[in-house]
Parts: C-alpha cells; sequence; structure tokens
C-alpha cells in the first residue's frame, strides 16, 4: 500500500504544474508561424530514450507527461471529449510504444501527437450520455 501511495504523491506532483500551466496558457495556437513550439519535460527525449526507461521498468515519468499530453488534448481540441472511445491509457500507450519501436530517433512529444492524430478522427466528440 506504502508504494501506492508514493506512485499517488508523484503522480500528483507532476501533473499539479502541468495543470496549472494549461489554465493559464492561450487557447491560441502556440506554435509560431512556422509550426514550431518549444517541447518541455520527457516529451523533449527520443523515443529510443523512451525504449531504453520502459525496458529499464523506469517509465513513469514518461506515463506521467503522456497522460497530461492526451488529457490537454481532451481540454483544448474542439468537438473532443475522448480520444480513442474504448481504448484504455494502455491500450493508448501501446501505440505510442509501436511507434517508438519503430521511429527510435524521433522524440517521445512527436509519437505522442501522432498517436492523437491517428486516434482523432473516430474521438468521441461527447460525454457518454449528452446529446448534440
Amino acid at each position: 500500500m506504502l508504494g501506492r501511495t508514493r506512485h499517488f504523491r508523484t503522480l500528483a506532483r507532476a501533473l499539479l504544474p502541468l495543470t496549472l500551466a494549461l489554465l493559464v496558457a492561450p487557447q491560441a495556437s502556440a506554435a509560431d508561424k512556422d509550426g514550431n513550439y518549444a517541447v518541455w519535460g520527457p516529451g523533449g527525449q527520443s523515443c529510443n530514450r523512451y525504449n531504453e526507461a520502459r525496458a529499464a521498468g523506469d517509465d513513469a515519468e514518461f506515463r506521467l507527461y503522456a497522460m497530461g499530453y492526451f488529457t490537454a488534448y481532451h481540454t483544448f481540441v474542439d468537438d473532443t471529449y475522448q480520444l480513442g472511445p474504448g481504448k484504455s491509457f494502455t491500450d493508448i500507450m501501446a501505440m505510442v510504444i509501436d511507434y517508438c519501436e519503430r521511429t527510435p530517433v524521433d522524440s517521445f512529444q512527436r509519437a505522442l501527437k501522432l498517436t492523437a492524430e491517428e486516434l482523432a478522427p473516430e474521438r468521441r466528440r461527447r460525454a457518454p450520455g449528452r446529446r448534440s
């Protein structure tokens, strides 16, 4: 039970700054006129680094970053309730893992972005039980 409590404290500490940043961030596109934007944290690391961390059982920081990324997607992309309806976070991360194994030189953030783009056409647009 102590390990689980520690995990939740780590999760809360990791997600709090991200949540606060999302609350104060402008809702317009954050990219510059050429489509470039800064990437902080594990997102700026390579897929190869993620693959190594996962193999060592030390990928919690990457998973927390991914949770924040997909939650931000749900929050800021219009007409979106949930990416990958019917898929668990583990299912979605399996897609990220597949991409990172095939493309280790790419960034972890790009793997998340491309996974979100792949899931977007079939996203759930409204909360369950809500009519449009």
